[in-house]
């Protein structure tokens, strides 16, 4: 009679030890998946924000007779305000590791030849002398490489 007590009480003490962990997993389970779902819209929102000018930098471009609206540089700069507002509220959904990265790519991204300290202000490296083709793929290697940060979870 003792064994058969001990067995209904391990039992039950069993189930309600499993039905404990069971319900913490699920409750951060359904918090992770929701740390993720507003991660991936505002990930979608900053890959958004870049969407028209990289479609306007993959279009074929002749260097003749280009105006000043038609460059890679005026097209970016146009850009940069929605470009930063969306940045600055990406930023904040990566982990302190990935964000500093993320911060270096932006530089990188603004000021692809010279260092801040050098230039006279972002994205003017895009306005360089030269081959815009050569332009247009430097902001779009740049921005690709923004993006990456912004893959869904």
């Amino acid at each position: 009679m003792f064994s058969i007590g001990s067995f209904s009480l391990g039992t039950l003490f069993g189930i309600l030890i499993t039905s404990i962990v069971q319900h913490f997993l699920a409750k951060n389970r359904s918090k992770q998946e929701r740390l993720d779902s507003i991660f991936n819209q505002v990930a979608h929102d900053f890959r958004e924000s870049f969407s028209d000018e990289l479609s306007f930098l993959n279009q074929k471009s002749e260097n003749n007779n280009l105006k000043m609206d038609e460059t890679a540089y005026h097209v970016l700069k146009e850009a940069f305000a929605k470009h930063e507002k969306a940045k600055n509220i990406f930023r904040y959904q990566l982990p302190d590791v990935d964000r500093d990265n993320f911060e270096n790519t932006w530089q990188e991204y603004c000021f692809p030849e010279l260092e801040e300290s050098q230039s006279p202000g972002p994205l003017i490296d895009y306005a360089s002398e030269g081959d815009e083709k050569e332009r247009r793929q430097l902001a779009i290697s740049k921005i690709e490489k923004l993006l990456r940060f912004a893959q869904p979870k």
